[in-house]
């Protein structure tokens, strides 16, 4: 018997059995059925720092809580915004940008 390994406990490893090896598979296979649930990796985010009025301040608070089956954060309010001036025709973006000033 080797020393540390108690009895009944050998280093012989033709005596695992169906079930063991079928335990084995389970365990090794873990890492690559745990990769499916994982998160994408999100794009980088880069902080920005700009000045609002209290006003416009206040409407991104309003429209953050606007969503009700999802939690919605100031950025996110901000990013609809830009995309909604994207799809915009270039006569109207400069429109809705000169009533801002």
């Amino acid at each position: 018997m080797t020393k540390g390994l108690g009895e009944g406990l050998s280093k012989n490893e033709s005596s695992i059995t169906d079930n063991d090896a079928a335990t084995e598979d389970f365990i090794s296979g873990a890492e690559k059925r745990a990769n499916r649930y994982r998160r994408r990796k999100k794009k980088a985010h880069k902080p920005c720092i700009f000045s609002l009025t209290q006003e416009i301040n206040d409407d991104i608070n309003k429209l953050v809580l606007a969503p009700k089956d999802f939690k919605a954060s100031r950025s996110d309010v901000i990013k609809a915004g830009i995309e909604v001036l994207k799809r915009m025709k270039k006569t109207e973006l400069v429109e809705a940008i000169r009533r801002i000033i």
